[in-house]
């Protein structure tokens, strides 16, 4: 794979520049191939949503006509787009794979431009003729797999983790098959392939009752514990994956150790329950040579993978039963399991492992024995470790191996629509590119498309230059290139392409008539900061049948790389013969390793997600955490969900020495103490030019350290939480969207809500508590201020309670959800840029009926700051009451808050659930603490239950013709593992964190918030990750 890492500047971000440079002209046509590759190729590169966007931008879209799309030719004409199977009108042609030959001879114009992946970029011997027609035709090629984020080298444009979710569903059914080889007849014979489901929600509905029907207990108990694997760690394939996993209610995610574990003592754990083991590079390889308890450094692994070999097939194959392979794998690589490995697993009473989901599908790649790729159709065969044959029947002899190298075409809706978000931008990048012709001088595209272009002008760009290598001697290499010829595997690092070090060395191999293979390569320009040049690299194979002429060969590279000093490059040999060189840096190239070092001040609730991200449990970026807290065991609990942690006790506002030298010894802190220790863990952070992290919002006095941070050359990034954090990111992508097409904003509206989970809200409030109880009660008594149709409401804190209203246009029907006013919106005008705003408010989001019961139990008194007067509730409730000259709850409330006798009936009903004729008064000194800790007692979520976080954003935005009215919505249910409002809130500080210790990110210094495009596009890239993924819609009303 042709790995690009962009680097000029952010894909966005560039687009923004480049639009705003540029004067535009041309027809503005795009054009949407057919999908022809496949049968099953469903997807499509534009939705019909997509199209609309395009279309009411005075766009043109010709779609060629298709029965088999997963969108109807009429669902693209009701969105604006004409059918026609001639696109030579238009100026950018994009489709899913890459057209055919009579396509682009018959229906496309010589001078478009073209967006798919054409798997060109290897040299790939039956793509070569395309690769031609492109060039001849003097056509402009992007292609998907090259477009990269410049900050962390992923893929924008890409279908991984639907490939993980199909994949998923469907060994569900393959491990059934290979269950009843053995004569086990079990509920996975019920789970569906992923394509007979309508949806992706369909899909997980069926594994869901999968795993509801194995907890009943219809599985065979001589089938024994199931256990799945998932390599890959959180990547996107993976994650992809083990989200469909976690669809069982029964599912529980279990480590390596615990694993060895659960075969060791199978008693010890629940038959009803489905296993899912995670595997991360330290539990799949260790270093040549070293103990095998000793920890794998991922970077050196990643670097030098030949130094390493796979502990797989011993540490965890012989305990699982269904493996889902995600991770990368290249020649470099140890396998994760071989022909060998899987002989003596199954030797004596055969082996526990039945089924494999090979995601990645490299064919004789990381599973050895994958000797083919498989149809949707035919999506299974069985590999006999014994003999060594792969047959297409499922028997008991066998594992059974799943293919399939197009799964996300088992999920067209999902996957296009995903797909599409991403390609959106860069399509009206071409479009407006002058005419988007294939002709154009491109000087001002964003480094994401310079950097996946592949020919222009009827030639390669001077990045792919080395493809003609294969163009041109393709038969001649496959017809000399031999198993028995001596090759070696060949790295070069540094300035290749632009000091045409690497032309050179293609010149050389083609003088000496050896073989080429290219494995990997990473190409990459200038950084987008500082402006300095970055060092590119490439992994290449070249076979020769003399090893003297070889060894020649090698000498002469060599002496390339020292003679040609503008490349300030080194190159890495290792080779697969009898002389085979030892791997030898010929210079040294500087690189930052080190792992970096993050001070996390605070365990609560939050803390522990924040500690598992950044430590390296979800990412595959792993730093060092030191937890900071004055209680043992919570730091302890925090600094374990680390990969690489310590835990230091101490007191941090009386210890100025020890958090000194902490401050001193990080890399970034992240303060998750009370907003009013903020300031003084901030002064350590300048003296030390230390950047720091909070998820509170901007006080006075942060905002006033402005000057100061920035004199010292550091940053304190603040409100990156849920809220505030999120809702900012999340809002302003929408509002400078809107303000970027020239349009206004008139009307806004933001909610959010940390709730239990419809099935925990069972109790009269509706309401349970996994954050400070004492925080929701006294913000009930905060003053509120907002905007509504361009008069100013005031809302007195008093009367806060009574105010609520039913949560207008709510996307989620079968909630019911009301929303209270939340301080003061309207200082949001200027905060947002959305001067003349006639509509602006933030609310709180509660349950139906919470305000009116809490509003009830204000006005008993219940949340003033006196003391209680007595020692048990039931005397504290009865002197509040006859204080206010009343005989009972029921008269008092019907007075004093104009309650019916039903309604105050529901406020006695709930103090009653409270059991406050019993319960003893904790806290005497304060009413409103003493009743916040009975609500703590009483209302608590408990461990077995979930929670979930809401929010949602209505945005109005008017242009001169149009209106354009904006959903963008996001829910988050907790699990058995972390709360919601600990993802959330965790996460987000940890995202805000990763941006921070990038680098390139955020290059601002001073107070920020994450308002800024750099700052929310990748904030909320890096969330979306994480399945914290914002629900976007948008509704056009012509004017």
């Amino acid at each position: 794979m042709l790995r690009i890492t962009l680097t000029r500047s952010p894909i966005y971000s560039a687009i923004r520049i480049t639009t705003s440079l540029r004067h535009y002209n041309g027809n503005r046509t795009v054009g949407i191939l057919s999908e022809n590759y496949n049968k099953w190729e469903r997807r499509v590169p534009l939705t019909p949503s997509h199209v609309a966007q395009l279309t009411a931008g005075n766009n043109k879209v010709v779609i060629q006509p298709s029965d088999h799309r997963i969108y109807t030719d009429s669902s693209y004409e009701a969105a604006g787009a004409s059918v026609s199977d001639d696109l030579t009108g238009c100026c950018l042609v994009v489709g899913v794979k890459q057209p055919s030959l009579s396509v682009l001879a018959n229906s496309v114009s010589p001078s478009s431009s073209i967006m798919c992946f054409s798997h060109t970029v290897k040299g790939q011997p039956e793509n070569m003729e395309l690769l031609q027609t492109f060039k001849s035709n003097k056509q402009r090629l992007f292609d998907y797999e090259l477009i990269k984020d410049q900050t962390t080298g992923l893929r924008t444009v890409a279908f991984g983790k639907f490939a993980g979710m199909a994949g998923m569903v469907d060994i569900l059914q393959g491990y059934g098959q290979r269950l009843l080889s053995d004569g086990f007849s079990t509920p996975f014979l019920n789970s569906p392939m992923c394509y007979m489901s309508e949806d992706l929600e369909m899909a997980k509905k069926k594994v869901a009752d999968l795993g509801s029907a194995i907890s009943s207990g219809q599985m065979p108990a001589k089938a024994g514990h199931i256990v799945f694997c998932f390599t890959g760690g959180m990547g996107n394939v993976s994650a992809g994956a083990q989200s469909v996993f976690a669809c069982m209610p029964n599912h529980k995610f279990i480590s390596v150790d615990q694993l060895q574990d659960l075969r060791q003592n199978p008693s010890k754990y629940d038959m009803t329950k489905v296993y899912g083991v995670v595997c991360y590079e330290n539990d799949i390889v260790r270093k040549i040579g070293t103990n095998h308890d000793e920890n794998v450094d991922v970077d050196d692994y990643r670097a030098n993978p030949q130094n390493y070999e796979s502990v797989f097939a011993k540490n965890v194959a012989p305990h699982i039963n269904v493996l889902v392979n995600g991770i990368y794998w290249d020649e470099r690589f140890p396998r994760l399991l071989t022909k060998d490995e899987m002989a003596a697993l199954s030797a004596g009473n055969g082996s526990s492992l039945k089924a494999i989901a090979d995601i990645s599908c490299d064919i004789n790649g990381s599973i050895e024995f994958l000797s083919r790729s498989t149809s949707i159709e035919a999506p299974f065969y069985s590999y006999n470790p014994t003999t060594r044959q792969a047959t297409s029947a499922i028997d008991e002899h066998g594992v059974t191996i799943l293919g399939v190298d197009i799964l996300p075409s088992e999920l067209p809706k999902e996957a296009s629509t995903h797909f599409g978000d991403n390609l959106m931008p860069l399509v009206e990048e071409i479009i407006n590119d002058e005419n988007g012709c294939a002709e154009s001088n491109d000087v001002l595209l964003s480094d994401a498309l310079l950097n996946a272009c592949i020919t222009q002008h009827g030639s390669l760009t001077p990045k792919f230059k080395y493809i003609d290598v294969f163009t041109n001697k393709w038969k001649e290499n496959k017809r000399k290139e031999s198993l028995v010829d001596p090759s070696r595997i060949i790295e070069l690092r540094g300035h290749l392409f632009d000091s045409g070090l690497f032309n050179n060395i293609l010149d050389l191999l083609e003088v000496e008539d050896a073989t080429f293979d290219m494995k990997h390569c990473e190409v990459q320009g200038r950084d987008s900061i500082q402006g300095s040049r970055l060092p590119s690299n490439a992994v290449f194979k070249v076979t020769h049948p003399s090893p003297a002429t070889l060894n020649q060969i090698v000498d002469k590279i060599t002496m390339l790389t020292e003679l040609m000093t503008i490349a300030e490059a080194s190159c890495k040999f290792s080779g697969q013969n009898d002389n085979e060189l030892e791997v030898e840096d010929r210079k040294a190239v500087v690189r930052d390793m080190r792992q970096k070092k993050v001070l996390v001040l605070g365990a609560g609730k939050v803390a522990k997600s924040l500690s598992e991200y950044l430590g390296g449990r979800t990412t595959k970026e792993s730093h060092h955490i030191v937890v900071g807290s004055n209680i043992q065991s919570e730091a302890d609990a925090v600094a374990a969900a680390a990969l690489s942690s310590e835990s230091v006790v101490f007191d941090v506002m009386n210890d100025d020495k020890k958090l000194n030298d902490l401050v001193k010894g990080a890399d970034a802190v992240v303060s998750l103490l009370p907003a009013t220790l903020h300031p003084h863990v901030a002064e350590f952070c300048i003296q030390n030019k230390t950047n720091l992290i909070t998820a509170s919002y901007v006080s006075p006095e942060i905002q006033a350290l402005d000057e100061r941070c920035k004199a010292a050359g550091m940053k304190i990034l603040n409100e990156v939480g849920v809220d505030p954090g999120m809702d900012h990111m999340s809002a302003m992508k929408i509002i400078d969207d809107i303000k970027g097409r020239g349009g206004e904003v008139k009307s806004f509206s933001s909610v959010c809500g940390g709730l239990p989970a419809p099935e925990a809200a069972n109790n009269p409030l509706m309401y349970k508590f996994s954050w400070s109880p004492l925080g929701v009660m006294r913000a009930s008594n905060n003053a509120a201020t907002y905007l509504r149709g361009g008069k100013v409401i005031n809302v007195a804190g008093e009367e806060m309670l009574n105010t609520a209203e039913k949560l207008p246009n709510n996307p989620w029907p079968t909630l019911s959800i009301e929303c209270l006013p939340n301080r003061d919106s309207t200082i949001y005008e200027s905060i947002y840029g959305i001067e003349g705003c006639e509509s602006i408010f933030r609310g709180t989001l509660r349950y139906g009926g919470f305000s009116k019961l809490l509003y009830g139990i204000k006005k008993l008194g219940l949340m003033g700051d006196e003391a209680t007067g007595s020692e048990d509730w039931a005397g504290v409730i009865r002197s509040l009451v006859e204080k206010k000259g009343y005989k009972n709850i029921v008269e008092c409330l019907k007075a004093e808050a104009g309650y019916t006798e039903s309604e105050a009936m529901d406020v006695v009903r709930c103090l009653v659930y409270l059991d406050y004729e019993k319960e003893s008064v904790t806290k005497p000194n304060s009413i409103i603490e003493s009743f916040s800790s009975l609500l703590e007692s009483k209302l608590t979520l408990h461990p077995d239950e979930r929670d979930l976080v809401l929010m949602h954003h209505d945005i109005v935005g008017v242009f001169e013709d149009r209106q354009e009215q904006w959903s963008s919505s996001l829910e988050v249910y907790g699990d058995s593992n972390m709360t919601a409002m600990c993802k959330t809130v965790g996460y987000t500080a940890a995202v805000g964190a990763e941006m921070v210790l990038d680098g390139n990110v955020i290059p601002e210094n001073g107070i920020i918030v994450p308002m800024t495009k750099n700052i929310y596009m990748k904030g909320l890239e890096l969330l979306e990750a994480e399945d914290l993924i914002f629900k976007e819609s948008v509704r056009v009303h012509k004017l």
